[in-house]
Formats: C-alpha cells, structure tokens, sequence
C-alpha cells in the first residue's frame, strides 16, 4: 500500500478536469498517457506523479461538488474492468 499527502488540486489550473468532473461523476482513466482534452492535468499532475491509470469519483453536498475520491495506479496503464 502507497500513500502520500494529497495535492490540491485547484479549478484555475485543471479548468478542463473540474468541468469534467462536474458534468460525470465517475471517471475512469485506464491510460493516463492518452487523455484527450486534459493536457493541463497530464502536463501538471499526472505526469509529474507517475500516474499510469485513475478512477475518480466526485461527492456532492447540496448540489455542489465538495470531494473527489482517487485511485491511481501509478507507473502503468491498468485495465480497471
């Protein structure tokens, strides 16, 4: 098991990600390498952290969106079936 402190992640920078998470509320990425539309997210925290693959899963409270629960898989792409 591999933990680390959580980065924040902040709308100004990964605009595109928000938006996505807003309008789906699981995404599951089995290849993070390839992710069309989120170049921000690849360039400044994917890539960065080594992340191969990812599943996120947004929480909201009242309508607004006020967590997101990751899995990554780091190093590899991973097949999340």
């Amino acid at each position: 098991l591999y933990t680390s402190e959580a980065p924040i992640l902040d709308r100004l920078t990964f605009s595109s990600f928000f938006r996505l998470l807003e309008s789906d509320h699981l995404i599951c990425l089995s290849d993070a390498k390839h992710v069309s539309g989120l170049n921000s997210f690849y360039e400044n925290y994917l890539n960065p952290n080594n992340v191969g693959s990812f599943i996120a899963l947004t929480v909201f409270h009242n309508g607004k969106l006020c967590g997101i629960l990751f899995a990554e898989q780091l190093g590899f792409a991973r097949n999340w079936d």
